[in-house]
């Protein structure tokens, strides 16, 4: 072999050997349709920066976005619970699929026994903070909102124990999503506010759950949303201290459509809402 040969070959054997010593990730399973370009990554603790379009990874411990820092999910990249661990976002969350390239966050555990616990956005968190065009499911509770009003938009919320909570001050944009088959409730704000915050809840297909949507001691504005196939559509079990503003809504085979439990006379702002036993 001439030494131009022997020096070419010994570059490509160090590339190989260099390459696999410092790579901390592996090639996924193939997928049925596309070439092997998925990549495992495992990941704990704090996270920045950018998770890569179409990679997988696998969270093997609790996470979280510290405060003042800032995590890009790409679309098409899936991200596996392997266990009851927690997503905790104290700084700033941007988890933006496409129509067509959604982003995932689901159960790794085979078969999903507990499943796993919530994407939180905390009291530091960015308002501005995004998660659209993604698939949330197997989780205690989809997305859980503490003090914070992130945009939660263009989502499928499904087969999570609760679908979106609302606690503290927190105001989030929830619009134009699918919540479905979450067990207690799609939506549920217990928001501690007579007036403000208000969430805007707009223009989601909510359905069977418990409580299509439930709150206590909040005021959110519910429009043009459909929500059917729940023993309740909107509940409140203590709805005094409540003052939302329900209207343009459709409401279809709910056992109530809208019920209040009230231990005093109050006034509700509840107008053009329509109820069916129709399927839409």
């Amino acid at each position: 072999m001439k030494n131009e040969d022997k020096i070419t070959v010994m570059i490509m054997i160090c590339f190989f050997i260099g390459h696999s010593a410092f790579a901390d990730v592996k090639l996924g399973s193939l997928k049925s349709d596309e070439p092997s370009t998925d990549i495992i990554i495992e990941v704990s603790g704090p996270q920045s920066g950018v998770w890569i379009y179409d990679n997988i990874y696998e969270v093997i411990g609790d996470i979280s976005v510290p405060n003042g820092d800032t995590l890009i999910i790409e679309p098409g990249v899936t991200i596996k619970f392997m266990d009851d661990f927690s997503f905790t976002i104290y700084g700033s969350l941007f988890a933006i699929g496409t129509e067509t390239d959604s982003i995932y966050f689901t159960s790794g555990q085979v078969p999903i026994t507990s499943g796993w616990s919530s994407i939180m956005l905390e009291d530091s968190s960015n308002d501005n903070s995004n998660i659209s065009y993604a698939c949330i499911e197997h989780a205690i509770v989809g997305i859980s909102c503490h003090n914070s009003s992130p945009f939660i938009r263009n989502n499928t919320i499904m087969s999570n124990a609760q679908g979106v909570y609302c606690g503290g001050n927190s105001s989030p944009l929830i619009c134009d999503n699918t919540i479905c088959n979450n067990g207690y409730a799609g939506i549920r704000c217990m928001c501690y506010s007579s007036y403000f915050p208000t969430p805007l809840i707009n223009n989601n297909i909510i359905s069977n759950s418990v409580h299509g949507i439930e709150f206590f001691k909040s005021s959110p504005i519910i429009s043009n949303n459909i929500i059917n196939n729940s023993c309740n559509g909107i509940y409140s079990r203590e709805a005094d201290e409540s003052f939302p503003a329900i209207y343009n809504n459709t409401f279809s085979y709910n056992g109530d459509g809208i019920r209040f439990i009230c231990n005093s006379s109050n006034s509700f702002c509840i107008f053009n809402n329509i109820f069916s036993l129709l399927s839409t």
